[in-house]
């Protein structure tokens, strides 16, 4: 008999589970302080700014396995960041990193005002090879070879 695939459902994150996320990160990361940072990340979802993310989640059975977030930039109001785009490790290679991006990506498709999609990474392949994100500076951050990428939309 053959295997269904897993089926993993987005949606916009709750205020209520904050803490659940910026767990993700932490064991992601496999260090508390990317949990803190993205704890101030995920909080200022639900502040009163008139500039703030929007995060959406990945569920598998009613658990949180991932998360993804995304704002206008300073730079412009035509273009946007994608960030903490993170999975649980036992949960990675399994389609969510791809599911949240493209959720995130076809909501931004549809704003006729966005012209640019910006992002940094250390996998610059898999973002170019699955979403045509291009490699456009190179740099180091926390000892790690990163990249800025865009995408126009």
């Amino acid at each position: 008999m053959e295997k269904k695939p897993e089926r993993f459902r987005i949606r916009p994150l709750k205020s209520s589970e904050v803490d659940t996320v910026a767990q993700i990160a932490t064991e992601a990361y496999s260090d508390a302080a990317y949990g803190k940072l993205a704890k101030k990340d995920l909080l200022d979802m639900f502040s009163n700014s008139s500039s703030k993310p929007s995060f959406f989640v990945a569920e598998s059975k009613g658990k949180i396995v991932g998360f993804a977030g995304y704002m206008m930039s300073w730079a412009d109001w035509r273009v946007y960041d994608i960030f903490w785009v993170t999975v649980l490790p036992e949960y990675q290679r399994r389609g969510v990193g791809k599911k949240l991006m493209k959720t995130i990506l076809n909501k931004l498709r549809k704003d006729k005002g966005v012209m640019l999609v910006e992002l940094t990474s250390s996998l610059p392949m898999y973002f170019a090879s699955n979403f045509g994100f291009r490699m456009r500076q190179q740099f180091e951050r926390v000892g790690k070879e990163c990249w800025l990428m865009t995408l126009q939309v």
